[in-house]
């Protein structure tokens, strides 16, 4: 009989909606749908429990489900998703927005991170009359949209003069930006997320920020993922830089489809009504202020508001490195390695075989690990839980030859997301 999951994908391309939940990012013994998930729980239709990492694409910060979070979700759907008028909701979380973040007058409300990136290059294009976009390579993703990915390998279907209007750079590495900049003449965005797997070197931010303001560039920060997690409410906050644009998502929703892009004045007003300038169609969704999201992360702010943080960072960095004890440990520098900061951790593997048989073996255990998104509802337990099946996946992994485990995982290797043939 055909899986649930099968099913799905004989109906649906990939089977998913973000190539991040394909089959293709988990070990062959993660199968069926998701049914449900509550705190850091996942359960599945094949009757698997999972304690889970992933946190639905670094989502739910605060957990699965939350009871308040959902609260006001459903108040709002009760008085109508969609009216004829701008809502309630959109007043109440654009308030809320422009408390958490002063260094802002405006705000636009979208489904999806993609689109308000998209917003953001749009806007820079309008507000400098130039058409190139400068963005750092080490950062993984920036939009489904044909600016960005027509830079990347999977470049099917977008016309060709896209990967001509897309420059990238490296991270701190302030000279290859400034000699791009200065080469094309054309430059009318820089975007980049502000801290990613390593922290900003030499000023490397702030010089960033004075080249933008000398050449009349538009800086845009993606904080899409940094947004509440690296720390309380942005990177721009702890470190004191600030961009004309900026996007936000994922953790404001808690899993409600909301994402922000926030910006100042005089660059946001280019998709106003009735000011004179030239009209920039911005963003025009039929869902785009969907209630029962922007009052969800009216509450999501509320309650990050009040979250301590300092013991949230703390969990962070104690997981981490009870991971890259364990590795050290077992002998197993040469087979994987912990990376990147305790916000938005990695593990490295020598092969993707490697890799596939650790998470293969952590499912087997009941845990799901595609990638660590940490929450506030991950308590001591679940970590000591998720030390110890990766205590064991490490012993086991030490145990075996990788011809064996490629044999154990068969031909369902994972695979970048990002790759020419499907």
């Amino acid at each position: 009989m055909m899986r649930s999951d099968q099913r799905l994908e004989a109906l649906v391309p990939a089977g998913c909606h973000t190539y991040s939940k394909g089959r293709d990012q988990f070990p062959p013994n993660v199968t069926g749908l998701a049914v449900r998930g509550k705190g850091v729980r996942l359960w599945m239709d094949d009757g698997a429990e999972y304690l889970d990492w992933g946190m639905g694409l670094r989502t739910a910060l605060l957990g699965y489900a939350h009871d308040e979070v959902d609260a006001a979700a459903i108040e709002a759907i009760r008085n109508g998703q969609n009216l004829t008028r701008p809502g309630v909701p959109e007043k109440t979380l654009a308030e809320r927005l422009a408390t958490t973040f002063p260094e802002y007058e405006m705000f636009k409300f979208a489904k999806s991170g993609s689109d308000v990136t998209a917003a953001a290059v749009r806007l820079a294009r309008a507000h400098t009359g130039r058409n190139t976009i400068a963005m750092c390579e080490k950062d993984f993703f920036y939009s489904y949209h044909d600016w960005f990915i027509g830079s990347t390998v999977a470049d099917a279907g977008i016309p060709a003069f896209n990967r001509r209007l897309s420059l990238k750079f490296p991270y701190n590495d302030f000279k290859r930006l400034l000699e791009m900049v200065e080469t094309s003449g054309d430059v009318a965005a820089i975007i980049l997320e502000p801290v990613n797997d390593e922290e900003p070197e030499d000023f490397f931010l702030q010089r960033v920020r004075e080249l933008c303001d000398r050449k009349g560039i538009v800086l845009i920060f993606d904080e899409m993922i940094t947004g509440f997690r690296y720390a309380y409410p942005s990177v721009q906050r702890k470190l004191g830089v600030y961009a004309d644009l900026a996007t936000f998502g994922k953790a404001i929703g808690n899993g409600y489809s909301v994402a922000v892009l926030a910006g100042k004045r005089d660059i946001m007003e280019h998709g106003a009504i009735g000011n004179g300038r030239r009209r920039v169609f911005l963003m025009s969704a039929t869902h785009g202020a969907e209630h029962s999201a922007l009052a969800a992360g009216a509450k999501v702010l509320e309650l990050l508001a009040g979250a301590d943080y300092a013991a949230y960072h703390g969990a962070c960095r104690r997981f981490v490195d009870g991971i890259a004890e364990r590795i050290r440990r077992h002998g197993l520098d040469d087979r994987c390695q912990v990376r990147g900061l305790s916000f938005k951790p990695a593990i490295a593997f020598a092969s993707d075989v490697v890799k596939t048989y650790f998470y293969f073996l952590l499912a087997e255990q009941r845990v799901m690990m595609p990638y660590i998104a940490q929450a506030f509802a991950h308590s001591e337990a679940d970590v000591r839980a998720t030390h110890d099946a990766i205590d064991r996946a490490l012993g086991e992994l030490k145990a075996t030859p990788e011809a064996k485990m490629a044999a154990a995982v068969g031909d369902a290797v994972l695979k970048p997301v990002f790759r020419p043939y499907n």
